[in-house]
């Protein structure tokens, strides 16, 4: 059957209109019926008190016509009509007779037609809108709300009516120009229920059910997002809905100056775009296609977007640079971001933290020249591509604990940069480290290569490579803090390696064959060199500084090539272990081998 025209509306009843005793509907074969005293069938919902009747009944009392609700089919008729329990009209009775507690009905939103019901409410009541109307500045225009509830707040009722404005759904790339606010019964509760209206795109399959998001655990919308575009919106009862149904998404930008969504819109018009893109994933999209074609979204960029912050971001394409030389942007936090694309954020120069705790791979120059940038945490990444941090000057540390690979020049002239633990690190590429000259303490015990000039002018103070077999020429050339190295499996020391490391006192080499040293300046400029004396570590033996080398091939390492010219500096372990001091190593180095 066809809902009724009432269906969904909201009506208040006249104050002292009175009601027909008989009321005739006319048949579909020319014939009339007449009804006394009939009975409707709902549910009709009570707001001023919370309360839904399933039926309503007219009756007829002393020449006054009375309408009653009940929830049963024998109507609920009061004992006297001094009582108003149930009582719903008139809402002005004779004297002597109480009034009745409600004036406002809704007719359930599936209401069928029904011409008796029409008959009486068209007589008896008008349609009304209980959400207050008028022109207001809504608090949320231009935020981005995503709805956070599953369950109803009886702060929304009584609301019944319509909000009307400019709605952007960007799950479905559809604006709508009212919200619907009705009611439906589950159980015993009553619950508000909000629908986007009027209808969207027919190849979207939404109906436009907005709250709740889910009964009973099974979700009923895909809208989890909105955003007010207009200033103005026709009632305040909105900020009361998104107050207790919705949260304000940080971001993904925080805007202070011009709405997202017309940013969106000036992408489309400048790009000639007319297809949909989900929203925020592919807004990346459609700002990478933008940039390419004029500048005026980067001057947009530049004065609005402070924070990148949003849980639902996936990846940055790795595309033209989306922000890169965005000088207002000052964090960034995207916890599900598994991949950032090559120059996305280099240049940002008032960027300050970093928060990417599911990234996997960083691309060329990510983060390259970020002046301000304090503090990465990038537990998950496994790729750190050339470049990636270059010049982040105020970058104190990083914690790269599932880091396979660090790029070329990743961290180049991070002059602030203090700690890098990259202990799961397999190779360390040419000049990863160059130049940080506050980088006291590398943790890198599962590093198998170290490339050419990989810590060139570093500070460190100490390393220990557990698992290094191959240390490449010039890796650690000039890192003039630099007192004592272990390496417990190396087979290659190439030429420079540690040259001009002037303090390097002590190189454990400790692996089970004798280690190739490709040319004898690999340690030219070091102390163990110089046969300098290193008696504030061993008193006893204030000339001892050296490589120290297992027992049995003590012999091997001072006839072996290159390392033969190094022989007075030569140590075995049991030498070593008798005289030893711990210095910067907490334990023994062979004792960790």
């Amino acid at each position: 059957m066809a809902l009724s025209k009432y269906a969904g509306k909201t009506v208040k009843f006249k104050s002292d209109y009175q009601l027909k005793l008989w009321y005739t509907i006319e048949n579909e074969n020319g014939t009339t019926t007449a009804y006394q005293n009939p009975q409707f069938t709902g549910p009709f919902y009570f707001p001023e008190i919370n309360t839904e009747y399933q039926y309503i009944k007219i009756t007829n009392t002393s020449g006054y016509s009375w309408v009653y609700g009940s929830w049963s089919m024998r109507c609920c008729i009061a004992t006297s009509h001094n009582s108003s329990e149930s009582l719903i009209f008139p809402t002005n009775p004779p004297a002597g007779v109480n009034k009745t507690k409600v004036t406002i009905c809704t007719i359930s939103p599936n209401a069928e037609e029904d011409a008796l019901l029409e008959l009486f409410l068209d007589e008896a009541s008008d349609v009304v809108d209980l959400i207050e109307s008028g022109s207001y500045e809504s608090i949320y225009t231009n935020r981005i709300v995503r709805f956070t509830s599953d369950e109803w707040s009886e702060d929304l009722l009584p609301f019944v009516g319509t909000i009307t404005g400019s709605f952007y759904f960007p799950d479905f790339d559809e604006t709508r120009t009212s919200l619907t606010f009705s009611y439906e019964k589950v159980g015993d509760s009553l619950r508000t229920v909000v629908r986007a209206e009027p209808p969207g795109k027919l190849d979207t399959k939404w109906d436009g059910w907005l709250y709740p998001q889910a009964i009973d655990g099974e979700r009923k919308t895909n809208a989890k997002q909105c955003i007010i575009k207009s200033n103005e919106v026709s009632s305040s009862a909105l900020d009361v809905f998104f107050d207790n149904c919705a949260e304000v998404v940080p971001s993904p930008y925080v805007v202070t100056d011009i709405a997202l969504y017309d940013i969106a819109e000036a992408i489309r018009e400048k790009t000639g775009s007319s297809s949909a893109f989900s929203f925020p994933q592919g807004y990346a999209d459609a700002i990478a296609g933008f940039r390419e074609n004029t500048t005026q979204l980067h001057e947009i960029m530049n004065k609005t977007i402070v924070n990148l912050n949003d849980r639902y971001v996936t990846a940055i394409p790795d595309a033209s640079p989306l922000f890169a030389n965005v000088s207002s942007l000052k964090t960034v936090n995207l916890p599900a971001c598994s991949s950032v694309g090559n120059h996305d954020f280099m240049l940002c120069s008032n960027l300050q933290t970093v928060e990417l705790s599911s990234c996997q791979s960083l691309g060329n120059g990510a983060f390259f020249c970020c002046y301000s940038l304090e503090s990465v945490s990038l537990p998950m990444c496994t790729r750190v591509a050339s470049e990636a941090f270059m010049s982040c000057s105020s970058l104190s540390n990083i914690d790269l604990t599932s880091a396979l690979t660090i790029g070329t020049g990743a961290f180049v002239d991070c002059t602030n940069l203090e700690f890098a633990n990259i202990e799961h690190c397999s190779h360390i590429m040419d000049r990863a480290f160059s130049n940080c000259i506050s980088l006291s303490t590398v943790n890198a015990k599962m590093c198998s290569t170290v490339q050419p000039n990989a810590f060139t002018g570093a500070g460190i103070t100490h390393i220990m490579l557990n698992n290094c077999n191959f240390i490449a020429p010039a890796a650690f050339n000039n890192c003039q803090s630099l007192y004592e190295v272990a390496l417990a499996s190396c087979n290659f020391i190439g030429s420079l390696a540690f040259a001009s490391c002037s303090i390097l006192s002590f190189l454990y080499v400790l692996s089970t064959s004798v280690a190739t040293l490709e040319h004898s300046n690999a340690l030219a400029g070091t102390r163990i060199a110089r046969g300098y004396s290193s008696g504030e570590l061993i008193p006893k033996t204030p000339w001892i500084c050296g490589f120290v080398v297992p027992d049995e091939l003590y012999s091997a390492y001072c006839s072996a090539e290159n390392w033969s010219y190094y022989s007075y500096a030569i140590l075995s372990l049991a030498f070593a272990r008798e005289y030893y001091v711990p210095h910067y190593f907490p334990t023994p180095p062979w004792e960790v081998v």
